[in-house]
């Protein structure tokens, strides 16, 4: 796929893995922060925190880190046979295509709304975030996206911490509804229009006098 999203402004951060191990899913978070304080954020090298995109309230895209690369996003690890947050406790992730012991930043592309998950979402950001899913499957050839499988929140990882991330705002359902008509094929182009049969009408030929 192509390294960055044509729409979106370029705020390089230094956090992220270089590589990743495949494209299994799309994370969506909620930055519970401005624009300003979130690109502040995910660029200090103290943060340890990154997001491949990051979606203002004005439908604004701000590129931090290449899809080649991987963002340092989700907070999750394998541990002792256990998957653990950030702050080191054990959670029990729901998203389906976990595969331990590979950490999930190396496998998913996150992007970050700015807000905070107790407001409702703009439309501008909204439609911004329809627009970035819909370039995302068809660069990485997904044909539809599933909750829980290919379009996942914070939450299917960390559901300890991370419970109301990206928020009740935030309809993953909704938004996959909104997404997957623009992924489907085209319908065939109509037949060409056939002019209706017209009725032909025949005059009898009289036979010549001696050839009956």
């Amino acid at each position: 796929m192509l390294a960055y999203y044509s729409n979106a402004r370029r705020f390089p951060s230094p956090n992220y893995t270089e590589g990743n191990r495949g494209r299994r899913a799309v994370v969506v978070h909620i930055a519970e922060g401005t624009w300003a304080g979130t690109l502040s954020w995910l660029r200090n090298p103290a943060s340890t925190a990154s997001s491949h995109l990051v979606i203002g309230e004005d439908g604004a895209v701000a590129q931090l880190v290449s899809f080649d690369d991987s963002a340092w996003t989700n907070g999750l690890t394998w541990k002792a046979g256990r998957w653990r947050n950030a702050r080191g406790k054990v959670v029990l992730p729901t998203w389906r295509l976990l595969e331990a012991p590979i950490n999930p930043n190396l496998q998913t592309i996150t992007i970050e709304l700015v807000g905070v998950h107790t407001k409702p979402r703009p439309e501008q950001q909204r439609r911004a975030l329809v627009t970035v899913l819909v370039w995302l499957a068809q660069q990485l050839g997904w044909a539809q996206y599933e909750v829980g499988e290919t379009l996942i929140g914070h939450y299917h990882l960390d559901p300890v911490d991370r419970p109301r991330c990206p928020g009740p705002h935030v309809d993953l359902e909704q938004i996959a509804a909104l997404v997957n008509p623009a992924l489907l094929p085209p319908p065939p182009p109509a037949p060409p229009a056939t002019a209706p049969y017209a009725t032909r009408h025949y005059t009898p030929v009289l036979q010549s006098p001696g050839t009956g």
